[in-house]
């Protein structure tokens, strides 16, 4: 990957709604609202980034393309 990773502990603001519709195994699942905070918490993932919701706690996989950085 070219690109240069934000490093982990980086707060982040969610910029789509990110969720999983239900199937026969689980129901739909809602792992980020746009426009909420979370976290950066790993790399290497297939998305490019592990990142957490602050409503979600476990961690998922997001592009750079779903969140931007948050400027507290």
């Amino acid at each position: 990957m070219s690109e240069t990773l934000l490093p982990i502990g980086t707060r982040i603001i969610f910029t789509k709604t990110l969720t999983q519709g239900a199937s026969g195994d689980s129901p739909a699942l809602i792992f980020a609202r746009a426009g909420e905070g979370g976290e950066i918490v790993g790399h290497g993932c297939r998305e490019g980034y592990w990142v957490k919701w602050d409503a979600w706690q476990h961690p998922f996989g997001a592009s750079s393309e779903e969140f931007e950085v948050a400027h507290e």
